[in-house]
């Protein structure tokens, strides 16, 4: 079995930006740490942690 202290990084796409931000802040609890339109991709990337993490 692998057991993972630390996860770096994950990078999800998905269909439904700001319905899957509330999820991951309300129900998984996450902090939006820096938010960014990416004009080019007509896209978000967000950064987010957990705890203090």
């Amino acid at each position: 079995m692998i057991h993972v202290n630390r996860v770096h990084h994950i990078a999800i796409i998905c269909s439904d930006y700001e319905r899957s931000l509330e999820f991951y802040k309300k129900v998984l609890g996450f902090t939006v740490l820096a938010e960014n339109y990416r004009e080019e991709s007509k896209s978000y990337k967000t950064d987010l942690a957990l705890g203090n993490q």
